[in-house]
Formats: C-alpha cells, structure tokens, sequence
C-alpha cells in the first residue's frame, strides 16, 4: 500500500504487474491444469493486491507471457510445438526450451483462461506479451495447419483472444519497436498488420516526434485502436 501511495504522489496511473513470465514462473495460485508446473514456491495474493491497488485510485494492470513458456508445454505436452511426431521441439536457449504452439487450440484456449483468471482477481486490463513463434526451424512440427502461415495464425490467435475477452478486460498485445517495423524472424510481418485492437510498442529509447508519429500512422492504417509507447523511462 506504501508503494501504490507513493507511486500515485508521482501521478502513476497504472500499476504493471507481471503475474507470468517468459520464463514460465506464474506468480500466482493459478487453478488452471497446465499451470501447476509453473507456480512459483511462494506465490502472491494476486487478487489482494489489485484491490489495493484500486483503493489508492491506480488501475492495476496484470502481464502475462503467451506462448514464450518453457513450463506448461512439459506440463501439457498436447499444447507444445514439438519434433519429429511426439517429441518436444526445443529451441536454441541452453539446454532447450519447449515453446507453446500457437496452432494449437487448446494453447490459446490456456492463454485465454490465465487472462480470464487474473481478470477475476481484479485486473481491469492484461498485457500479453510474446504472441509470436520462435525463430523459425525446419525441425519444427506444428500439427496439423490447414496451409495458414505463421502469420495468418497469430492474426487467428489475436482475433479469438479479443472475441472471447470483449466486454470483460481491456486486453494489450505488446511487442518491441522492431518487431513492429520489420518483419521479424518470430512474426514473418510487421506486428502492426496482426490485428490487435491495442498495441504497447517498447523501446530501447525514446522516440523523436517524426518516428512516433510515423508508427502511429502505421498502426493506425491497420486499425490499431490504441497506441502506447514504452520507452525506457516513460510511456506515451
């Protein structure tokens, strides 16, 4: 409560708090199946602390990783992209890291749920960050596609998130600078073409006002309804 107080002295008006990582850790007593694995040993009264949050008059926001998890795909090997048939595909990291597959149904269905969840413990809005594909291999085995790219499936994977979670939590898709410049090696296309509604863009440094406005228009070409830019030191 110390903390909420002084950070609304300093005019906060939104708390961020990462209740999963892309590490896996889930900082909270999720109930959903595939989240056992990931709960951390001393796991936070979530709910507790966005209804403090609340009460100093700061909207509390929760930040969850998407499909960046190298956790839950062990948890629930259904869920992960994996290598020649049943195996695990395991990314360049040490020792190897599974990813979630973003073909899969029952993947998203588990993003949408952790959303639900933290929603339910009082989180008026939800970050998710790394909906994307690891760089791309051909060892990789996604199932069953039906020819959708990579892109046209995280395009899918938004549009049934912002569907299933309309009217219930104002829900964030964050990607870097470059991934929305560029066609990234996790993407295949610029992130502003994949659909969102709300975009939070983080950056390395701030942007001059020619840069900023030059990624406003973009987003805003591709329907982008709302833009926040995160810079090290400040968001706009």
């Amino acid at each position: 409560r110390t903390t909420a107080q002084q950070l609304k002295a300093q005019g906060v008006e939104y708390a961020v708090l990462t209740l999963k990582d892309a590490a896996g850790n889930i900082y909270y007593a999720s109930q959903a199946a595939a989240a056992a694995g990931g709960i951390v040993a001393e796991p936070l009264d979530a709910g507790h602390i966005a209804a403090i949050l609340r009460e100093e008059k700061l909207i509390p926001v929760a930040q969850l990783a998407a499909f960046k998890d190298p956790i839950s795909p062990r948890t629930d090997p259904s869920m992960a992209i994996h290598y020649n048939g049943s195996a695990l595909w395991l990314d360049a990291q040490k020792n190897g890291n599974p990813w979630l597959n973003p073909y899969s149904t029952a993947a998203v269905e588990y993003v949408g749920d952790l959303v639900e969840e933290v929603q339910q413990l009082g989180f008026e809005q939800v970050v998710l960050t790394n909906v994307q594909f690891p760089k791309l291999s051909k060892k990789q085995d996604y199932g069953t596609t039906n020819g959708v790219s990579r892109a046209d499936q995280l395009k899918a994977d938004i549009a049934a998130l912002q569907d299933r979670l309309s009217g219930k939590v104002t829900l964030w898709f964050s990607y870097t600078l470059d991934q929305c410049n560029t066609n990234s090696v996790s993407l295949d296309v610029p992130a502003v073409t994949l659909g969102m509604d709300n975009l939070l863009v983080t950056a390395d440094k701030a942007l001059d006002a020619d840069s900023r406005t030059a990624l406003e228009q973009s987003a805003a070409e591709q329907g982008v309804q709302h833009l926040v830019l995160h810079s090290t030191d400040t968001f706009q």
